[in-house]
């Protein structure tokens, strides 16, 4: 009686062939084992200093002489980009090297009474940064309002972000390349 073909025995039969290649060779086995893990240990060492930055960029237009915008500078954790177009801003917020782009806008006259109105827009591509920028967003808000002792919260307007739906890359399609590639 034969035996019904089987992936899972037709995957088995290769894994057990391959490690059988490479640990008939000890240089193969450095090279395919122990290399690559070294190699990744030794380049994720190089990390920063335990604090994440996260890099936003302004909307151009924006109204930058308000306290709100000095305190998102002198935050530690943004680090505001600078772009001389909007298309390479637009470009990098694609490709989540931007957590968000933000637009200040002093709105004195606004229907909402907001003397500050501040337009967030950020991708998919961010959705792993974007929830701590928006968490630093509504600190700065706080901050700023009880330091000017107005406590009025519709002072400062954050309405909810514009998220785009973008492709999603992931730490592995970076990885992944570069170690075939070696």
């Amino acid at each position: 009686m034969k035996k019904p073909y089987s992936q899972l025995w037709a995957l088995w039969a290769i894994t057990r062939a391959s490690f059988k290649a490479i640990f008939a060779q000890p240089t193969s086995l450095v090279f395919s084992l122990v290399f690559p893990i070294i190699f990744i240990l030794i380049f994720g060492a190089f990390g920063k200093d335990g604090i994440s930055t996260y890099k936003i960029a302004i909307a151009p237009g924006s109204d930058t002489t308000n306290g709100f915008f000095q305190k998102m500078k002198a935050h530690p954790a943004l680090r505001i980009i600078r772009y001389a177009d909007t298309s390479n801003m637009r470009k990098d917020l694609e490709k989540g090297r931007l957590s968000a782009v933000i637009e200040l806008h002093n709105s004195q006259a606004d229907s909402a009474g907001a003397g500050l109105t501040v337009k967030v827009r950020s991708t998919s591509a961010s959705a792993n940064t974007f929830g701590a920028v928006w968490q630093m967003l509504d600190y700065i808000k706080l901050q700023e309002l009880t330091e000017s002792a107005k406590l009025d919260i519709n002072q400062i307007n954050i309405p909810p972000p514009q998220v785009e739906t973008v492709k999603v890359y992931s730490q592995i399609d970076f990885v992944l390349p570069g170690q075939l590639g070696f």
